[in-house]
């Protein structure tokens, strides 16, 4: 059994990260960010910062273009009682290298379109994976899983509700679309 979610976001805000509208990619964390971080995603004006315990989705919109006023929002998805001894498989390596520089220390980072967390939950896999500038992850519960040990908290939303099949979350910025 597969259970699908998407996560959509928006195109139409000048990329902080890009300069052009590239195809999103799943950078690799070799030490640029803290270390329950796995890997990050940037969009037009968000980051989603796949995480050993879930994701955290970080907005940010100039009203200036990027001059002095900036209005930001996070939501963070956090997933119970996770395996702690991980295990990732990283897909569809991509060409662009990243490159990023913190005091002293130099990370080269490869990027990829697809991230596999094998038995985030016994017998449950969370795949992630880039269609074009859409961010989508899939829950794969092999023989013998219980999609009922899956518990998602979200923190930084307004409010939640189930609307045709979809759950739609509200925060500060509207709402935003988790769907099946």
């Amino acid at each position: 059994m597969i259970h699908r979610y998407w996560l959509l976001h928006s195109l139409l805000f000048l990329s902080l990260i890009h300069t052009s509208a590239l195809a999103a990619e799943i950078i690799e964390n070799e030490g640029q960010w803290p270390a329950h971080v796995i890997g990050a995603v940037f969009l037009s004006q968000s980051a989603v910062f796949i995480e050993t315990g879930g994701h955290t989705i970080h907005l940010l919109e100039s009203s200036d273009h990027g001059m002095h006023n900036y209005r930001g929002h996070v939501l963070k998805a956090s997933i119970d009682n996770i395996n702690p001894s991980l295990s990732f498989h990283w897909n569809n390596k991509k060409k662009p290298v990243y490159h990023y520089h913190q005091k002293s220390q130099s990370f080269s980072c490869s990027s990829y379109g697809e991230l596999i967390i094998e038995n985030i939950l016994p017998m449950i896999d969370q795949h992630w994976s880039i269609a074009g500038n859409t961010i989508k992850y899939e829950w794969h519960i092999k023989p013998g899983g219980d999609p009922s040990l899956l518990h998602i908290h979200f923190t930084g939303d307004e409010g939640l509700k189930v609307m045709n099949g979809s759950l739609e979350i509200s925060t500060s910025w509207g709402d935003y679309r988790d769907w099946e």
